[in-house]
């Protein structure tokens, strides 16, 4: 297991919530903003929404980009998996109600050695920590 990319930003989680999303994928998901509520995180490959308790305070978000899944970590009091596909490759950052706080631009990676065409749409599962 590898780490290709990581992107960081700082985010206000507007309405106690920060969404990360293809960006193309305007329209969110009320079942995965409901179920973030209850899990803290919740998604549906195209929405991830990352839930706080402090709504005016920053929070640091980490985006990673493995080359397959990682384990949890050891002392984590739990787990949810949650995948994101891009189409366009780029991922935004969004604090709800305060707009876009950043965005990623991912690359195409393929497990051969060799590079992957340009042409080629990019999907990536991005671990977010």
């Amino acid at each position: 297991m590898a780490l290709l990319t990581e992107y960081r930003c700082k985010a206000t989680p507007g309405r106690r919530v920060v969404e990360v999303y293809d960006a193309d994928s305007y329209l969110g998901d009320d079942d995965a903003m409901a179920a973030a509520r209850k899990q803290v995180v919740a998604g549906d490959g195209y929405h991830v929404y990352l839930r706080s308790l402090q709504p005016d305070i920053d929070v640091d978000v980490t985006i990673r980009v493995w080359d397959s899944p990682p384990s949890p970590p050891a002392d984590a009091e739990g787990h949810i998996g949650v995948n994101i596909e891009s189409e366009t490759g780029i991922l935004v950052l969004n604090q709800l109600g305060l707009g876009p706080a950043g965005e990623m631009t991912l690359l195409a990676y393929s497990r051969e050695p060799e590079p992957v065409d340009d042409d080629v749409s990019c999907s990536a599962l991005p671990r977010i920590s």
